[in-house]
């Protein structure tokens, strides 16, 4: 039986251990933006603070509120909260990493903004490259500004905005999560402009892994409890099941209201059957938003639908039996396909946790079915060093190179170690980056895929674009294949590229096959800079949202002729900024919200779009009154 190269995408997160922490981090400053705002403006708060060095990475940038505070005068009191989580660099880089700061600046922009003051706290928190959560007692700075958001002659346009409350459970950063037989909770947070009367809603679970049209069965999740929280604590809640899909209002019939703010106003409590295998994805079905007068008030305008994750902590496709899903499982069930039911090879206790699909057998298809469901759960690889008396499998990261306008490539090399049987490899994009997807070489070394009994099969997931992790396997139980393997990891420029862009490869775990052990790994080169880009491109613009006016800036590497135009969502030109011949650099190109023919346009969503006759480049930005 030979195994063809599996062509599936691979969901890979981010795991590991508490390491110890050998740089610090600074925040220097949190202010408003505008400087002086008010209930008209598009209000945002601009951090901006320094990392350790070029190694170190923002893992998060998180804003909280503003959560009105309790005030004896007049004017009302907000609270904004940022927390910044810093990584600090992987010790398993093998390549030195200079402590030269590196300044980073992020723009938050606040779901609401009544009138009052504001007191924001921007904390900064240095953790362990392989850390999961905030420890304690790790690095910190802090700064603090305030601020008073001045009431205007404008109408601020009144919305609501409805969200999962996000948690860290233990299997992983999700809104809830639990193993089955827990009964487990999610919190449902309002953002609200103006005091609300009543909310009504449903809440549907789906498995995107499968079909996320057909309705979760109860048996899977099941809602078991609702009850107000927080700034809705009092209110009544009338709800009702249909398998897993809970419908609810929240409302008062003595006249309370929710008062402005943003908080979690309800909990959500789910019995988790034994047959879960999460993660289920919740999504808002017909939510209605009340005022005091039984008005529907609109939903704040979002890039993207909210969705939150529901992780269930079950292990799938533990072979082994030592609670771990990793890539040694991946080893024993590549053994049961390959080589059939053989007592040694592939025992009965193991041939029973092989069946992924349940369909009796055990073949390259519950190969993928395991990678899928183990992966989608976060269980990533860990570094492992070199063992004695064992050849390691070492990888190493090649050169980055451009190929054509604003995309390009670098090779991952791979030499198979000591009774090779499958290596898990992790690659971070370089800032102003995102990785597209990840292919075998068919160039000077080996090709994978046309050869006859190819010793090698490759299955990789891009994720968010900003790290990706792919398996080489061993595809052959005959021979242990002893040539080298390239991957390479195609990206694209998506934001202007710092001075010290770099690729890195960030984790790696490998595994024997004789045994379906742990094998020794390790990375010989693990950075690498990408070379200045080839192509123009447009900036992220500021800010954005807009109210009255924003600044697009755009990236020009070579004098050359270029345009720079507004569109609406429907194609028609809207204005024309630039349309002539520019020198190299970065140019700034302001925007009034009007058109060609000096009329304010109307709020929604429009592309700007830069190009040299050649390559474009494109932006999304929003208007709002």
């Amino acid at each position: 039986m030979r195994m063809m190269a599996p062509t599936l995408a691979l969901l890979l997160s981010t795991g590991g251990l508490f390491g110890t922490t050998t740089a610090s981090a600074t925040v220097l400053s949190i202010e408003p933006s505008p400087s002086q705002p008010t209930t008209c403006d598009s209000v945002a708060v601009v951090v901006k603070g320094e990392l350790p060095g070029v190694c170190a990475s923002l893992a998060s940038v998180n804003l909280k509120g503003p959560v009105p505070l309790p005030t004896d005068g007049p004017v009302p009191q907000y609270a904004v909260r940022v927390q910044i989580v810093v990584r600090d660099a992987n010790p398993m880089l093998g390549a030195p990493c200079p402590l030269t700061p590196v300044p980073y600046e992020r723009v938050l922009r606040l779901p609401f903004h009544p009138s009052g003051q504001y007191h924001a706290v921007a904390t900064e928190y240095v953790i362990p490259y392989f850390a999961l959560a905030v420890p304690a007692g790790t690095d910190t700075s802090r700064v603090e500004s305030n601020f008073a958001v001045s009431p205007d002659t404008c109408k601020a346009a009144s919305c609501y905005l409805l969200d999962f409350h996000r948690t860290l459970s233990r299997i992983g950063p999700c809104d809830a999560g639990g193993a089955p037989g827990d009964t487990t909770c999610v919190e449902i947070a309002l953002g609200n402009w103006e005091p609300v009367a009543g909310v009504q809603s449903a809440i549907r679970v789906a498995d995107l892994r499968s079909d996320p049209s057909v309705l979760l069965s109860g048996d899977l999740l099941r809602p078991v409890r609702a009850r107000a929280i927080g700034r809705a604590d009092g209110f009544h809640v009338a709800w009702t099941t249909d398998e897993s899909t809970i419908k609810f209002m929240l409302y008062s019939d003595d006249g309370a209201t929710i008062p402005e703010g943003f908080g979690p106003v309800l909990r959500v409590c789910y019995a988790i059957g034994h047959g879960a295998a999460g993660p289920y994805f919740l999504r808002f079905r017909d939510t209605i938003v009340a005022d005091p007068t039984g008005t529907a008030i609109p939903p704040c305008p979002t890039f993207a639908e909210v969705v939150g994750r529901f992780c269930v902590g079950e292990i799938p496709c533990d072979l082994d039996g030592n609670g771990r899903s990793n890539v040694l499982d991946i080893v024993r069930l590549l053994r049961c396909a390959l080589g059939g039911p053989d007592s040694t090879v592939c025992p009965d206790s193991v041939m029973a946790r092989a069946d992924c699909n349940d369909d009796g057998t055990v073949d390259v298809r519950d190969v993928v079915c395991c990678i899928r469901k183990m992966l989608a759960l976060g269980f990533g690889p860990r570094s492992q060093g070199v063992k004695d008396g064992a050849k390691p499998t070492r990888v190493r990261l090649g050169t980055p190179e451009w190929l054509g306008p604003g995309y390009g490539r670098v090779g991952v090399d791979m030499e198979p170690g000591s009774d090779f049987g499958a290596v898990v490899i992790e690659v971070e994009a370089a800032a102003g980056t995102q990785i597209s997807s990840v292919e075998e070489n068919y160039g000077s070394m080996i090709d994978p895929g046309s050869s006859p009994d190819p010793p090698y099969a490759l299955q990789y997931d891009v994720g968010d674009g900003h790290r990706t992790r792919f398996l080489i396997l061993r595809a052959n139980r005959y021979n242990a294949p002893t040539g080298p393997f390239r991957a390479w990891v195609s990206f694209r420029a998506v934001d202007a590229l710092g001075r010290d862009a770099a690729f890195r490869i960030t984790g790696v775990e490998a595994g024997s096959w004789t045994q379906a052990s742990p094998a020794a790994a390790e990375i010989t080169q693990g950075m690498a800079l990408v070379p200045s880009g080839m192509a123009p491109r447009v900036l992220p613009a500021r800010p954005n949202p807009f109210t009255d006016a924003t600044d697009i800036s755009y990236e020009i590497p070579a004098p050359k002729h270029v345009t720079l135009r507004v569109y609406s969502v429907t194609g028609k030109l809207v204005r024309t900024l630039v349309d002539a011949t520019v020198s190299q650099g970065v140019h700034r190109a302001p925007w009034n919200g009007r058109d060609s023919a000096g009329r304010v346009v109307s709020s929604g969503i429009y592309f700007v779009k830069l190009s040299d006759g050649t390559a474009e480049s494109t932006i999304r930005i929003m208007r709002l009154k």
